[in-house]
């Protein structure tokens, strides 16, 4: 068997693809609904597949846990992106911690490159959190500040505000 340099998208992948492009924004899928429109079985491989089938496609979801996916949409894109963000976070401050319990266990034993090279990575990290928790506080500020849903009015009472008779 020759393998060929130009990656092959199994057919999987591309039934998935296909469904992806065809949800409108927002809408809310199970992953039952996604095995009974593709045929696809949604196992942990398969869940893999959709992942690139939504990267292939430009399609951007939240995953519901235990149930399957919503589309983004206007009313949701706020929470992905601070989702993106905490998952960035936490990665960052795991290699932070990581960086830093190397350098206190074995600094001692390491060649000084690698000691200046773990200690610039771990500043970096620092840099980042001091930033993503900047971009944190400011998310938490504005949907404290955004509004909740207006009250709901008749068409009078709202004539009535603006001096209409």
């Amino acid at each position: 068997m020759k393998k060929s340099t130009i990656p092959e998208v199994s057919e999987t992948t591309l039934k998935l693809e296909e469904y992806l492009r065809s949800l409108p924004a927002g809408e809310r899928v199970s992953y039952a609904e996604i095995e009974m429109a593709t045929g696809v079985q949604m196992t942990t491989s398969n869940k893999a597949r959709l992942r690139i089938a939504a990267k292939r496609s430009n399609r951007i979801y939240a995953t519901i846990r235990g149930f399957g996916l919503e589309m983004s949409s206007g009313q949701n894109a706020g929470s992905i992106n601070r989702h993106g963000l905490v998952r960035v976070d936490n990665a960052v401050r795991r290699q932070e911690k990581v960086g830093n319990l190397l350098l206190a266990q074995h600094a001692a034993e390491m060649p000084v490159g690698d000691r200046h090279q773990i200690t610039a990575v771990v500043c970096m990290f620092a840099q980042i959190r001091v930033i993503a928790d900047a971009q944190k506080r400011m998310m938490r500020l504005r949907s404290k500040n955004r509004p909740k849903s207006l009250p709901k009015q008749t068409p009078d009472e709202v004539l009535s505000h603006h001096n209409v008779p």
